[in-house]
């Protein structure tokens, strides 16, 4: 299996709502019966529909050993069906990053800054519930509109 390039996020998630969360459950079951998602998958993708999920901007972004817990399984067990509902197109994940200053030994023993990059979790997304933002038109300088 090759291996999944890696990717940064720049923090922006797509919003989700109700009705989004219901289609993704009911497509992910019909992935299941046609035998491409194992039960485990579905419990982990329900966990992180109903329970990460935050509705309201799409931020999502569990540790595997909470994501675990609340799926009733074990966190090698998701390491192992994230890849698997990602290639079914239900999920896509980030890394999240966070930038440090830390000072180190310089020249003669003068301080220095660099900066360091430490991954915190990973973020994770819903291809299938992305909305497309609506096109607003141009109403002008004054809000009459342009012919």
């Amino acid at each position: 299996m090759p291996k999944r390039p890696k990717l940064f996020t720049d923090g922006r998630q797509t919003p989700i709502d109700r009705n989004d969360r219901a289609r993704v459950m009911f497509l992910a079951r019909a992935a299941r019966r046609n035998g491409l998602l194992t039960r485990a998958a579905i419990d982990i993708l329900g966990a992180l529909l109903f329970v990460f999920a935050n509705l309201k901007d799409g931020r999502c972004f569990p540790s595997y050993a909470r994501l675990a817990e609340a799926a009733g399984c074990a966190e090698r067990t998701v390491g192992r069906c994230l890849p698997d509902l990602e290639a079914t197109g239900f999920i896509s994940w980030c890394h999240r990053i966070r930038r440090a200053r830390e000072y180190v030994a310089g020249l003669a023993g003068i301080g220095a800054t660099d900066w360091r990059v430490m991954r915190t979790s990973n973020a994770y997304d819903f291809p299938l519930c992305a909305k497309r933002r609506p096109v607003e038109a141009d109403t002008g300088h004054f809000g009459r509109g342009t012919k």
